[in-house]
């Protein structure tokens, strides 16, 4: 007996219910490609806030000092200080940042950024007994920051009118950065725990240590001869 093959009807039926269960599927696997690199992305910065706060117990109790691209020694970047305490380098690259590099330079750390997470210097040597509320001031955080420093000239996850004037938009780059995890960021804080946050949820109290929010950051000035 001769087997009846597909009509064209058919066939065009079958093609159409693949594509739509395509175009239900993809966005579902997309989404929890995305969830797995956050989860990696959270581990690295939970390792991060551990490095933290091993390097306070043994520099007696004092934060990291770092300096920026800015100034020397270029050495002196509190991502490459606080990766001696990690087991690679790798925990300082997020799965989801595509710009990131494999590449570290110890001598000059600023010829490659080989860091996905940006250091809020205004966390720069602090020692724990000025710092009230450990749970809420933020380290570090997902970033695009290519010397590693985050100071609140715009280059906050903040609304712009809590940053230092002048600032009407955070650079697309910052906000890409700030939104690489389902339109949010990953964020360390000064006790080691670290959470996610969407854009613009937290505030200058949380970068800040204050007691007075309005003063901007304090750039080194160049000495007079």
């Amino acid at each position: 007996m001769r087997r009846q093959a597909f009509t064209l009807i058919e066939l065009l039926i079958v093609i159409a219910v693949i594509a739509m269960l395509a175009a239900i599927l993809f966005p579902v696997f997309a989404e929890a490609r995305e969830k797995a690199r956050q989860a990696t992305c959270s581990t690295h910065m939970r390792q991060i806030g551990m490095a933290l706060v091993m390097y306070r117990q043994d520099y007696d109790e004092q934060n990291v000092i770092s300096n920026d691209c800015d100034f020397e020694p270029h050495w002196m970047m509190g991502q490459l200080i606080l990766a001696h305490y990690m087991r690679s380098y790798d925990i300082w690259r997020c799965p989801s940042d595509p710009d990131v590099s494999q590449t570290v330079d110890e001598q000059d750390s600023c010829r490659t950024r080989f860091f996905s997470y940006s250091y809020n210097r205004w966390t720069d040597g602090r020692v724990n007994a000025v710092v009230d509320e450990p749970s809420k001031l933020v380290v570090f955080m997902d970033g695009g920051e290519y010397d590693g420093g985050s100071e609140g000239n715009c280059d906050w996850p903040i609304p712009e009118r809590e940053q230092d004037p002048p600032c009407s938009k955070i650079d697309p780059g910052y906000a890409r950065a700030f939104s690489r995890h389902q339109g949010g960021f990953l964020a360390t804080y000064y006790d080691g725990h670290a959470h996610w946050h969407r854009l613009y949820s937290l505030h200058r109290e949380n970068f800040h240590p204050g007691p007075d929010l309005s003063r901007p950051f304090p750039w080194p000035r160049p000495t007079k001869p």
